[in-house]
């Protein structure tokens, strides 16, 4: 299985992207994740959650690829179909860049539902309400071994509150 990360550096990703990446202080405004069949999972406005059959992600500059060590389970894949359909949450899309939690529950944002489906597919618990950025973040440093599960909520909270300049630097 894998994460997706779409760059809003890349020539071809639009103002809108670039202030979600400007907004959570990274360079992603959109994650999907790749099941081993190659389809791909996310929520996307405006049609909500969806699976595609593919994404070419050989451009570096437009994508970055995390491999993750888990495997989706038949269960996750049912979860996966159910959600289908469900709307894109434009309140918790933004409210995940400044660390507010207010959301629909009835709905859900790129990041927040990859975060879902990778919990279901192991025992790593990440906070639905989760940038790309701080997703990506987690991912990389969990998968190095430098963030211990338990620390993983704190983390994402700090990482609310750091500025771009201490990201970047």
């Amino acid at each position: 299985m894998q994460v997706l990360f779409a760059r809003a550096d890349w020539e071809g990703a639009g103002p809108i992207a670039r202030l979600v990446a400007d907004m959570t202080f990274g360079p992603y405004y959109h994650v999907e994740v790749r099941f081993a069949d190659g389809r791909c999972f996310s929520s996307q406005y405006p049609g909500g959650v969806r699976f595609k059959q593919s994404i070419d992600t050989s451009d570096p500059l437009e994508w970055d690829v995390v491999d993750v060590p888990w495997q989706e389970t038949q269960d996750v894949l049912a979860w996966c179909d159910f959600q289908v359909g469900m709307p894109y949450d434009m309140r918790g899309a933004i409210n995940s860049g400044i660390g507010i939690a207010l959301e629909n529950p009835d709905a859900w944002f790129c990041s927040e539902i990859a975060a879902e489906v990778l919990s279901r597919c192991c025992t790593l618990r990440i906070p639905r309400l989760i940038s790309p950025n701080n997703l990506y973040r987690v991912l990389k440093q969990f998968l190095s071994g430098n963030l211990p599960p338990d620390q993983i909520f704190q983390f994402v909270s700090n990482a609310c509150l750091v500025r771009r300049e201490d990201i970047y630097a």
